[in-house]
């Protein structure tokens, strides 16, 4: 722990401060000494639970299909029969966190093949007949719904208190061990 004597005369004017920093040298030393191996053990941790937050906000940002009320019976059989919907919203899946030389890397995926439509938006053809759905398409441009991105800046915020605590408890257990 850092310690501090003043020295010299009264008054402000020519008064020193000595301060003992040997505490904080002693500490640095100690990060230091941290084996690489559970710097890794740490990050991996920290970059595993900031992607299973991420893929928790995300999944209830995906929409769930549903069959539409306003179709008939007959293509409701057709097209339709034994679908149940939430698919998309099931394929979110995550890696568990690996070092690429000095840095951390998770990854977020969707295993269905119509994700990055419904996150970032897709083209279509105005006027064709979708027999599913029973009726023409009307817009060229689907918007996304930006499941991915939206939730990203909801968790970025979020990030700084999570590293904190998940440091203190990384530094405690490590000078625990000691």
């Amino acid at each position: 722990m850092a310690r501090a004597r003043k020295a010299g005369k009264k008054g402000r004017k020519g008064q020193s401060v000595h301060v003992d920093f040997s505490a904080l040298e002693e500490f640095r030393e100690e990060i230091e000494a941290l084996a690489q191996e559970d710097k890794e053990i740490f990050m991996k941790d920290c970059v595993n639970e900031l992607t299973l937050r991420l893929e928790s906000k995300v999944i209830e940002r995906t929409p769930t299909g549903v069959i539409p009320e306003y179709i008939s019976d007959d293509v409701r059989k057709k097209y339709w029969s034994g679908y149940t919907g939430g698919s998309l919203k099931q394929g979110w899946r995550t890696t568990p966190a690996a070092m690429d030389r000095n840095i951390c890397k998770g990854t977020l995926y969707n295993t269905e093949e119509h994700a990055p439509y419904v996150e970032y938006g897709h083209t279509q053809t105005p006027g064709r007949y979708v027999p599913a759905l029973g009726k023409k398409l009307k817009k060229r441009w689907v918007k996304g719904l930006f499941m991915v991105a939206n939730s990203r800046k909801e968790l970025e915020p979020e990030i700084p208190n999570i590293m904190g605590i998940k440091f203190k408890k990384f530094m405690e257990g490590a000078f625990r061990a000691k």
